[in-house]
């Protein structure tokens, strides 16, 4: 009977202990907790700097602006707290910010990074304004004349961002039609029946030398052209600038949507 009792007193012993070790634990626990929220609440992690990183100096926007377009409320909120999400969504209103990275910076800094588009060409819309083309072939922002005066104009019947990257392979594709050193591509007409019209600038050479004083400004009738058919096509017309060119000839039209042949017209006293 002694033997059962004492047998009986140790399991009793070892389920308060087991209880108290739980009813300790569940208080540490508790206690991290309260000192947790404590550390969360403490105003040594209030939001009181936005640092706006890696915007070149000629970015077309800038830190200021995006600051104040992400609106993150310093002094107020809590760093620990702070949601990310409503102040990326807000940076990437603005036309020409493409991605967003927002990092914590303890203790109280919010640090931004932006990546910005990069326009490939101007596109007339139809109202008649221009904007600016992203690599993409997407559209955004509003563009002046004088804004990137360097870039193609994509001009015409542009209904979709199929068509509009199209137009932009056609001019990549041009890049390697060399006549005499440059020939320029000054736009890209796109009609829906007719296909593409390229406005193009090519150098004329008067006793051997190029004329830096004038050159020949044409329009070629490009039509549609399969994309594997494409850098032949333009070979072949890059042939025919050149001899224009090397033999100072002004041509005003070039029809090279008759299948495989070229037809010059030219402009008189060529």
């Amino acid at each position: 009977m002694m033997g059962r009792a004492a047998g009986h007193s140790g399991v009793k012993s070892g389920k308060i202990r087991k209880a108290a070790s739980i009813v300790v634990a569940v208080a540490a626990v508790s206690l991290l907790g309260w000192g947790a929220a404590k550390i969360i609440r403490s105003p040594l992690f209030t939001v009181k700097v936005v640092e706006v990183a890696d915007l070149p100096g000629e970015a077309p926007v800038d830190a200021y602006s995006i600051s104040i377009l992400a609106d993150v409320p310093t002094g107020k909120e809590n760093l620990f707290s702070l949601d990310l999400a409503p102040v990326e969504k807000r940076i990437l209103t603005h036309p020409w910010v493409k991605s967003v990275d927002i990092k914590k910076r303890f203790p109280q800094t919010v640090s931004i990074s932006v990546g910005l588009k990069r326009p490939r060409a101007l596109v007339q819309q139809k109202d008649g304004t221009l904007a600016y083309v992203d690599v993409d072939g997407s559209i955004f922002g509003e563009a002046g004349l004088r804004s990137f005066v360097d870039l193609p104009l994509l001009v015409g019947q542009y209904n979709d961002q199929a068509e509009r990257m199209a137009a932009l392979g056609l001019y990549d594709a041009w890049q390697n039609v060399a006549v005499n050193g440059k020939t320029e591509i000054s736009s890209v007409f796109y009609d829906q029946e007719k296909g593409y019209r390229l406005f193009v600038s090519y150098p004329l050479m008067r006793f051997g030398k190029i004329d830096t004083n004038e050159s020949g400004k044409t329009t070629i009738e490009l039509g549609f052209i399969a994309q594997r058919d494409l850098v032949t096509h333009l070979a072949k017309i890059g042939s025919v600038l050149k001899y224009l060119s090397e033999n100072n000839i002004v041509a005003r039209q070039i029809f090279a949507d008759l299948g495989k042949k070229i037809v010059v017209k030219i402009t008189r006293g060529s």
